[in-house]
């Protein structure tokens, strides 16, 4: 019977109750009327979406905030390593153009210093001819190569 009083299944007032709440009150036995025993409106709290929105959703999207600050964060980061790393590349790539010009002009300069000491040797008398007159030394050459271009 305790677990009936305590927790009733039924929110409204019954007869019997307002009988004993006259029986309590005895100055209310006028006001207290048995129209009010039928009369029983049910109000719907909706505390179970608050529930569900207050200890569900709202960590829900905290977290999801939480998780799109820290992406973007993520990506501020990347962004700025790969534009540093794009820079570096273009560096490497202009130095290595650099590299490969200065390399020609070696290989163009070795290539006149061959010629010449190559001019610049004893050749077999027969072989040479006699029209083409030969330097002595290979810096002559050089020097003849160069005005010519």
């Amino acid at each position: 019977m305790e677990a009936f009083t305590q927790h009733n299944p039924k929110a409204c007032l019954t007869a019997d109750d307002l009988e004993g709440i006259a029986t309590l009150y005895p100055d209310c036995a006028g006001i207290i009327s048995g129209a009010a025993a039928s009369e029983c409106l049910h109000t719907f709290h909706n505390i179970g979406t608050v529930r569900i929105l207050i200890y569900a959703m709202v960590p829900t999207f905290v977290s999801l905030i939480v998780v799109f600050i820290f992406v973007s964060f993520v990506h501020r980061y990347v962004t700025s390593e790969l534009t540093e790393e794009r820079s570096r590349a273009d560096a490497a790539i202009q130095e290595s153009k650099e590299l490969k010009k200065v390399a020609r002009a070696k290989t163009a300069r070795c290539r006149m210093v061959n010629a010449a000491r190559r001019l610049s040797t004893p050749q077999n008398p027969k072989t040479r001819s006699k029209s083409a007159p030969v330097s002595n030394t290979a810096s002559d050459v050089d020097v003849q190569l160069v005005s010519a271009h």
